[in-house]
C-alpha cells in the first residue's frame, strides 16, 4: 500500500480544529501556553464596587470564598453554640423565674438549630447555599434573644443591647457573610430590636434614644470592616488566581521541555535523572542547502519558516506517540520508545519518518520555494536524561545516537536511510531498497537501506 502525503497531514486523534492550524499546507501548532486573562480592571471595579465586572469572575469568587470561608463558618456555629449555652447560665442568674423557658428556647430549640447546620456544613449543598444559611442563622439566633427579652420584662435595658451589638459584630466579621447578605442581616436584626425595645415597657424614651445611636454607630463600624475584608478577600482571590495561572504557564512552559514523566520526577525532587533503554529508535532529519536557502532572507523569515515546517513535525511526534528531542538549527531529532519504552518504537519511528517526507513533498517557504530533506534512522541501546544544571534539556546520547547521526549526514536528498538493524525489525511490514554498502565516520562501511513505505 503506498503512503498517502495526505494522511501525514491529518491532526492526532482527538485534536480540535481551535488548537490545531494549517498553514502552507502543513499542520502547525504555535507556541502552547496556558489560558491567561489579565483580571486587573474587573479587580479595580470590584475593589469599589465589591463585584467584578466579569459575571463568571464573580460566580469563581463565590465559590472561592464559600470554599475558604467554610471551616471558619463552622467555628462561628460552634462558637454560637457555646455562646447560647453561655446566655442560659446568665439568664438563670439574672431572671430565675424564667430559668425554664430559656432552657426551652436556648437549649431545645436554637443550639439544636444550630447543631443540625453544623453537621449539614459538610454537605456539598451547604457550601453552594451557604450565605442563605449563614443569613438564615444569625436571624434565628436573634429571633431566640427577642423573645426571651420580651418574657423577661426585669432584665435590665443594656441586657439586650449588648446582646445585640455581640450579635451584629459577629455577623460583620466572624460569620463569613458578603457584605451584602450581612447589611440584610443586620437591618432584620436592627427591626427585631426596635420592636422588642417598643413592646418593652421598662426601656424609657431617653434609653431608647441611647440604645439606638449606639446601635446604628455599631452597625456603621461594622458596615466599615465587612467592607474592608470583602475587599480585601476579593484582593486575594485576584492574587491567588494570577498566581494559579502563573503556576499554570510555568507548568506548561516545563512540559515544552521535557517529558511529562521527567518533568514529575523533576518536580519531586529528583536530581539526577538518566535511564538506559536496550531498544529505542533515534532518527535524525536535516533540511538540504540550509545555508544557501536563507541567505537572502531575513533571521524573521527564517525563524518562520522554521516554526512551519518543524510545527508540522511537532503535530506527527504527538500522533505517532514519540519524543522530540531537540531541534539544533535546521537538524530535527526524535526518538521512540523513550521515556516510555514501547515494543513498536521502530515501526512508529518509521512511520512518521513516511509523514515527515510527504509534509515535505506539500511544504513551501513563504516565497514559495520548496524543501528537501535527508533523513538517518538507526535503532538499538540508549540512554537519556536530563543535562545540564541551567537551561537544561532531556537529551539522548550513545553509539546508537552517534549512527543515526552519521546515517543521516549519508543520505541522499529527498530519501530516508536506515541501519541494517532497522532493516532487519521491520522487513516484514515496510519497503525496503538496498543501497549496498556506505562509508561511515568510525565505523566502517556499513550496509544502508532506503525505507519508502509500507507493505501491502
Amino acid at each position: 500500500m503506498s503512503h498517502d502525503p495526505s494522511s501525514a497531514l491529518a491532526p492526532p486523534t482527538g485534536a480540535s480544529n481551535r488548537r490545531w492550524g494549517f498553514h502552507r499546507h502543513a499542520w502547525h501548532t504555535p507556541f502552547t501556553r496556558a489560558p491567561w486573562r489579565r483580571p486587573t480592571s474587573s479587580a479595580s471595579e470590584s475593589t469599589v464596587k465589591l463585584r467584578f465586572v466579569d459575571p463568571s469572575l464573580e460566580r469563581r469568587f463565590h465559590d472561592y470564598q464559600s470554599e475558604k470561608f467554610i471551616v471558619q463558618s463552622r467555628v462561628g456555629i460552634g462558637l454560637g453554640i457555646l455562646l447560647y449555652g453561655g446566655f442560659h447560665i446568665l439568664d438563670r442568674y439574672l431572671c430565675p423565674e424564667v430559668a425554664t423557658y430559656s432552657a426551652i428556647i436556648r437549649i431545645g430549640v436554637v443550639v439544636p438549630y444550630f447543631a443540625i447546620w453544623l453537621a449539614l456544613s459538610y454537605r456539598p449543598f451547604f457550601k453552594i447555599h451557604i450565605q442563605v444559611y449563614l443569613a438564615i442563622g444569625a436571624i434565628v439566633a436573634g429571633l431566640g434573644h427577642a423573645s426571651l427579652v420580651l418574657t423577661m420584662p426585669s432584665l435590665p435595658g443594656s441586657y439586650y443591647l449588648g446582646v445585640t451589638i455581640i450579635l451584629v459584630v459577629f455577623i460583620f466579621t466572624f460569620s463569613g457573610l458578603r457584605l451584602i447578605p450581612a447589611l440584610f442581616t443586620s437591618i432584620v436584626i436592627f427591626a427585631l430590636f426596635e420592636v422588642v425595645e417598643i413592646i418593652n415597657n421598662n426601656v424609657t424614651k431617653a434609653e431608647i434614644i441611647f440604645h439606638n445611636f449606639v446601635l446604628v454607630s455599631m452597625c456603621f463600624l461594622g458596615i466599615l470592616s465587612g467592607y474592608l475584608i470583602e475587599r480585601y478577600v476579593r484582593n486575594e482571590f485576584v492574587y491567588d488566581m494570577r498566581i494559579s495561572q502563573e503556576k499554570e504557564r510555568a507548568e506548561q512552559l516545563l512540559l515544552n521541555i521535557l517529558p511529562v514523566r521527567i518533568a514529575d520526577r523533576l518536580k519531586a525532587g529528583e536530581l539526577a535523572i538518566a535511564d538506559s533503554f536496550p531498544q529505542a529508535t533515534i532518527l535524525f532529519a536535516d533540511i538540504v542547502h540550509f545555508t544557501s536557502l536563507c541567505s537572502n532572507k531575513s533571521p524573521v523569515d527564517v525563524a518562520m519558516m522554521l516554526n512551519d515546517l518543524f510545527g508540522s513535525f511537532d503535530v506527527l511526534v504527538e500522533k505517532h506517540g514519540l519524543e522530540k528531542i531537540k531541534t539544533m538549527g535546521d537538524c530535527y531529532v526524535v526518538a521512540g520508545g523513550l521515556p516510555s519504552e514501547r515494543a513498536d518504537h521502530a515501526e512508529a519511528v518509521a512511520d512518521f519518518a513516511l509523514d515527515m517526507q510527504s509534509v515535505c513533498s506539500l511544504y513551501r517557504t513563504r516565497q514559495g520555494e520548496p524543501v528537501s530533506m535527508r533523513v538517518g534512522i538507526h535503532t538499538g541501546a540508549v540512554s537519556a536524561g536530563i543535562v545540564g544544571r541551567s537551561k537544561f534539556i532531556y537529551d539522548v546520547w550513545g553509539d546508537t545516537v552517534n549512527t543515526a547521526s552519521r546515517v543521516e549526514s549519508t543520505c541522499q536528498i529527498g530519501r530516508i536511510q536506515v541501519t541494517e538493524a532497522l532493516h532487519e525489525r521491520l522487513s516484514g511490514m515496510f519497503r525496503f531498497t538496498s543501497r549496498g554498502r556506505v562509508a561511515l565516520e568510525g565505523l566502517g562501511t556499513v550496509r544502508m537501506y532506503y525505507l519508502e513505505g509500507r507493505l501491502g
